[in-house]
């Protein structure tokens, strides 16, 4: 009679031991599962938000190289010749006004931040890579803004002393072209004008180079999210 009820216990014993055992592994395999999705669900999240910041950067990208090229070079060539005319003894000619007239231009860049802000909303750190998390950062909130910036204050100099000087000693026609220039001598006498627009030129020059920068960040940082997919 002992040694069936020492067999009971030591059968009930392991039973109820595999029954823990048994408990213990579902527990455990379900948190995994359970982990798993989670982990995927946040994989998808990141690669969704990279995957529209590279979108966004793309535009950005378009804009960028259309007002370097089509804006900034093309205002720093003008206020070079300009310069050369105002400084020299050259006479003036018709085929001048061009030049003249593309210092009344200025350029904006319109980035779309929106991807970013979500990004932000998000928590930074759901981009598990380092240094693309860097550079994600350091593209919007620091040299996007410090370009903006310089933009900013390029353009405020731009309205206050270049464009009052230049409809000052020019006509204009309805549809902004040049059709009569005044007194070219009076403007090479004018240090003021003269030195307003070579600060003008150095700003539109620091500013071409701050565009190189953001370019080569777009860039990278593109190159590096489509390395992903």
């Amino acid at each position: 009679m002992k040694r069936l009820s020492e067999k009971a216990f030591n059968f009930s014993l392991r039973y109820a031991l595999t029954e823990i055992f048994l408990i213990t592994c579902g527990i455990l395999i379900a948190f995994s599962i359970e982990n798993w999705n989670e982990n995927r669900k946040i994989e998808k999240i990141k690669l969704q938000t990279l995957h529209d910041i590279s979108e966004g950067l793309q535009k950005d990208l378009e804009d960028i190289e259309v007002t370097m090229n089509g804006g900034y070079a093309n205002r720093i060539k003008s206020y070079k010749i300009v310069l050369d005319v105002l400084n020299s003894k050259k006479v003036y000619a018709d085929s001048l006004d061009r030049y003249f007239l593309a210092l009344v231009g200025s350029s904006l860049l319109i980035s779309n931040t929106s991807p970013y802000e979500t990004l932000k909303s998000r928590g930074l750190a759901i981009i598990d890579d380092t240094q693309l998390r860097n550079k994600v950062a350091t593209y919007y909130d620091t040299r996007l803004e410090w370009l903006l910036e310089l933009e900013k204050d390029h353009l405020q100099h731009h309205v206050t002393f270049i464009r009052p000087k230049i409809y000052q000693y020019y006509i204009f026609s309805f549809d902004d072209k040049i059709i009569k220039s005044l007194d070219i001598e009076k403007m090479k006498k004018d240090e003021a004008y003269k030195g307003s627009l070579f600060l003008a030129s150095q700003n539109e020059k620091t500013i071409y180079d701050e565009y190189k920068v953001l370019k080569k960040y777009a860039e990278e940082i593109i190159e590096e999210v489509n390395k992903m997919n």
